[in-house]
């Protein structure tokens, strides 16, 4: 029987009938026998609608998950049979071999082995498992990010969309005819979905450790993400997952505070072999942070915004965007009602309609922050560039309300760390043009990250707000409380 749906594509009920009738003491007498001949009359009724119903029962009653595939597959079959959807229905007989463990003798897909610690398969960026093809793309797509971040969190792997759990090439021909993605450009939507996805649901960090690509085995499309490991923890709203053998895994209490222990030691010493290449150079002014390690590779005109604002660019989801401030390298800016602008921009910010009483945040690389009323910016005609001030480096640049706070980490000369937190209600506001003011008049040795503190967690570090501008802020150590550390966490900054 097996052997005529290998070479044939099906099987004929009668001979079935027979054999099973033939064989009756022995199906009645080993029920693995039995559980076969019921899978091989299931598949018998692909082409036969008149077992519809008896198809239908079988997906709602039947405790086997695999006859309960079968039977899908078939009634899927004779559905779209009945409409005249016959492209699909070969589709259906090569799953239905799979399942049975046959070769499909007219197309070889690719096999890609099993899945482990650098590996994982996935059918679908739409269609979550066993939905029954009903979509979720929210859900899937988070179930996605969660694998990419536990990779990101191990030792890094490739994650395959359009592979089976069999190991087989399934394609995403479905997902891209989703109706996110089928106007237009389906694949450029697509990457464009799941990039987007990392850096709002992870992080903007976490899109620079992902490499994306498709590729076609004979008539399917599947999806290649290659992922690198993050020596910074990643998490997906404070839930921080691992890849651990062929499952992702989440990390709580001992296991999590060890585990970031460990990523600061690899960080530590990928910054104590940095500093000893460094030695060699001439320039002192690549000499890494051990507490940014994943800066090294910046060039010193790139420009960091908060990690913990929403600045997802282009995604169909997000209607509430109402312009976009491009901020360029020759010491100028424009608006944008679309997000694309020049190749070279060196920043790009969108602008929700809840933060346009909101203001621009600069911070320049010699410690001194600007406060630009927003509403006056978004006045501007878009496409027009505009001068900002330039004597320094913009290093830093937001949107914040008045309710929010700053948080800046800088280290003295006795290379001790330190955090400061200033009220954004605390700075003046100023025109672009404008420089801005320095927030302490301490000596500081490096400045090394700046973020933006929301209203909503400002109450752990309430103690710490607007020091004397003689003092770089409270300095950090292991003895510093544990609920700070914690809120650190929060905001993705992980110094000890």
């Amino acid at each position: 029987m097996l052997n005529s749906l290998a070479v044939n594509g099906k099987i004929e009920l009668s001979e079935l009938s027979q054999m099973e009738n033939m064989n009756a003491e022995l199906v009645e007498n080993y029920p693995a026998l039995r559980r076969q001949f019921l899978e091989l009359r299931t598949v018998s009724f692909q082409g036969s609608s008149i077992h519809d119903e008896e198809l239908w029962k079988t997906i709602h009653s039947n405790d086997s998950k695999h006859l309960r595939m079968l039977a899908t597959l078939s009634l899927a079959y004779n559905l779209l049979s009945s409409v005249g959807m016959s492209e699909h229905l070969e589709e259906i007989k090569v799953k239905t071999k799979l399942l049975l463990n046959l070769k499909d003798n007219s197309k070889q897909y690719r096999y890609f082995g099993v899945e482990g610690l650098h590996v994982e398969f996935k059918t679908s960026i739409v269609f979550p498992s066993n939905s029954n093809m009903r979509s979720d793309i929210n859900a899937q797509t988070r179930h996605i990010m969660e694998r990419v971040c536990g990779f990101m969190n191990a030792e890094g792997g490739t994650l395959y969309i359009g592979v089976n759990n069999e190991g087989y090439t399934s394609g995403i021909e479905h997902d891209l005819e989703y109706y996110l993605f089928r106007n237009g450009n389906s694949k450029d939507r697509y990457e464009l979905h799941f990039r987007n996805s990392v850096i709002k649901m992870i992080s903007k960090e976490a899109s620079s450790l992902v490499d994306t690509h498709f590729e076609v085995d004979i008539d399917r499309t599947y999806f290649v993400v290659e992922i690198k490991q993050s020596l910074t923890v990643q998490d997906i709203e404070g839930t921080v997952y691992q890849r651990q053998g062929s499952t992702t895994t989440e990390l709580s209490g001992t296991d999590l505070r060890n585990f970031r222990a460990q990523r600061n030691i690899q960080r530590q010493q990928l910054q104590e072999e940095a500093s000893k290449s460094s030695m060699t150079e001439k320039r002192d002014t690549q000499e890494l942070s051990m507490y940014e390690i994943d800066e090294k590779s910046k060039n010193v005109l790139s420009i960091g915004t908060s990690a913990n604002r929403d600045n997802t660019l282009h995604d169909e989801n997000i209607m509430d965007i109402v312009r976009y401030i491009h901020i360029r390298p020759n010491g100028k800016w424009y608006l944008t009602d679309n997000g694309y602008g020049n190749d070279d921009d060196s920043l790009i910010l969108a602008v929700h309609d809840a933060e346009q009483d909101g203001y621009l945040i600069l911070v320049y690389e010699n410690g001194t922050v600007n406060k630009v009323l927003l509403s006056e910016m978004l006045e501007k005609q878009d496409w027009v560039e505009y001068v900002r001030y330039t004597d320094y480096n913009l290093v830093f640049a937001t949107i914040a309300h008045n309710d929010d706070a700053l948080l800046s980490i800088s280290r003295n000369h006795k290379n001790v760390l330190h955090m400061r937190i200033d009220t954004i209600n605390s700075f003046e506001i100023q025109k672009i043009k404008s420089g801005g003011k320095s927030i302490h008049e301490a000596e500081v040795l490096e400045r090394i990250k700046y973020e933006i503190v929301p209203a909503a967690k400002r109450s752990v570090f309430a103690r710490y707000e607007n020091q004397k501008r003689s003092s770089l802020g409270l300095s950090i150590s292991n003895q510093t409380s544990r609920a700070v550390l914690d809120s650190l966490h929060y905001l993705k900054i992980y110094v000890i």
